[in-house]
Formats: C-alpha cells, structure tokens, sequence
C-alpha cells in the first residue's frame, strides 16, 4: 500500500466554504502519511483556488492538485436542488487512472476528524467500491426506482457521501462509461443524484464500511459527542450548517463552525448562496428549517412550499 493518500472532492464555487472546512480537516487528520487532494470544478475562480491553498499551507505533507471538470455531460438534467455537481464524482475514477490505484471520495459537506489512513488501506476484497450502508434499498428515497430496475428491496443500498475506489477496477469494467449510460437513458428530468445510479450499478456488489467513515449529522438530529469525536462526519439534509438559515436551523451548527474556525475559513455570505441558480436550494433550506422550529397545521403547510 502507498504511503501516500489520495482524497478526491468535486466541488463548485458555491462550495468553496465547506470544501476548505473539509480539505483542512483531512489534512489536519493525516498523521505520518503524506496526502495529495484532488480538487475537481468547473468553475473556481483564481482567488478561490488561492483560498484553498493558503488553508492547507500548514501541512507541508500535503500536497493540492486543482483541476477543472467539464460537466456537459450531464447538463440536461434536473440535478439535486437544481445543481448536477455531484454528478462529477461518476467521473473522478477516470480521471484518476494515472495518478493513483485507489483514492478516497469525499463530498464537500463533510469533516474528517479522524480515520482516513485507515480508511485509504481499508481491504475491499477485490470490489472496486467500498461505501457505508445505512439500510436496505427499501429504505431509501429511490425504492420505487429500484424496484422498477427489479432489484431486490432487502439488498444494502449505500451513501455515496463517502466512497474508497479501486481505480483499476473501476476503469476495468468501463463503470464511469456505463453509469453514463445508464444516466442518459432516462427522462433527464427525473435524475436527481448520482447515488440511485451508483447503487444499480454496484447492487450486491460493494464492500460495506464502518459507520465510522460516514457518520450522518443532519439538520434536526444532534450528533452524540461521542460520535462527534471520531470518524467522518457528513452533514446531510437542509439547511446545511453554512446555508442560508444554517446558524438558525441546523442543530450541529456548532459542531462545523469549530472546524470553521479551526480552518481560518471566512463565512461566504448569506446571500451570496443564492444565486439565480441556487435559489431552490436555498429556498428548501429555509423551508425546512422552519417545518422543524415552527410545526404548522397540516391545512397551512400543504398550501405553502413544498
């Protein structure tokens, strides 16, 4: 196993706050072992890019490689909350067949605080991805999907927030040509997120990781400290803890704003996160923000957005 650890993010300028939360946080985490990050974009500006570097300054074992992304790809679909960003991980293996044989994949909107070595060695018994499962298919957003694929409900589904890739395997099996294939014969109105598309893809056939290397912190639930100590934390759902509505709505604000911090890392503003683009991230944020501090009549939020 190389020494050396590769960590891949695929993130936007939308994303630069948290992505250089979690860059410093991996960083920070690594001890002995040199680190290369991998920043893949369509969009970062110059003083973004500058941004992250100065973030990672003090850890000379790491090393930032920045590279812009084309996402044409996937332009015509409906993305998550109007954004097909995450889609840029589907592509990242490819990317990557010259640089490493395996690489981490983390989303933007996580904090290491510990694990990653471990998790970068982690056997995958001959798999090309390794993931945490929180359930069965028939547990997630996407059942109805996958059971019109005719895929067995009881079967692991994973969270793709989080993922360790055999690189040569992978690319063995031409996986980035096919989820491609897969993406592009369906209604592009209908394709939200890469996880369905990678979860038909490796059905039955990932290796599952500890709870450990993802561990869920969502907007309405407290993450235990305990939990808070260790591991990967993923903030999922919305409002994010650096969204518009974050500070007020998200109860483990102040578990990312200690990492914040730690990094150095300036808020973006409020409203700079709504874009014309952004704007139904933003708006379902709030929204769900308030659902969870102000319980409404059920007459009252049905009429009011969704």
């Amino acid at each position: 196993m190389s020494n050396r650890i590769h960590l891949c993010y695929g993130a936007d300028q939308n994303m630069l706050e948290p992505l250089c939360v979690s860059a410093h946080s991996a960083a920070a985490s690594v001890q002995g072992r040199d680190l290369s990050i991998w920043v893949f974009h369509p969009d970062l500006t110059p003083g973004a890019i500058e941004q992250l570097r100065r973030v990672l300054a003090p850890f000379p074992g790491t090393a930032l490689q920045v590279q812009a992304v084309d996402l044409e790809v996937f332009a015509d679909l409906k993305g998550l909350h109007g954004a097909v960003m995450p889609f840029v991980k589907l592509l990242l293996p490819r990317r990557m067949q010259r640089q490493a044989a395996r690489i981490v994949v983390l989303d933007a909107d996580t904090v290491v605080v510990g694990g990653l070595e471990a998790l970068y060695d982690h056997d995958l018994s001959g798999r090309a991805l390794g993931a945490v499962s929180y359930g069965p298919l028939k547990n997630t957003l996407e059942a109805e999907f996958f059971a019109a694929q005719g895929l067995d409900l009881q079967a692991a589904s994973f969270n793709s927030g989080v993922m360790l890739v055999d690189v040569n395997r992978w690319n063995e099996n031409r996986t980035t040509e096919r989820l491609i294939e897969t993406i592009t014969a369906v209604d592009p109105q209908t394709v939200e997120s890469d996880q369905p598309f990678l979860n038909l893809a490796f059905y039955d056939n990932f290796e599952p990781l500890r709870i450990r290397y993802n561990k869920r912190a969502g907007p309405d639930t407290h993450i235990p400290p305990a939990d808070a100590a260790d591991g990967v934390l993923h903030f999922v759902g919305l409002p994010k803890p650096w969204d518009l509505g974050g500070r007020l709505f998200n109860v483990n604000y102040r578990v990312y704003e200690a990492y914040r911090r730690r990094a150095g890392v300036p808020h973006t503003p409020a409203l700079g996160l709504v874009p014309d683009e952004r704007w139904e991230r933003a708006a379902k944020g709030l929204w769900a923000g308030l659902r969870t501090a102000l319980p409404l009549p059920a007459s009252m939020a049905s009429c009011m957005l969704p």
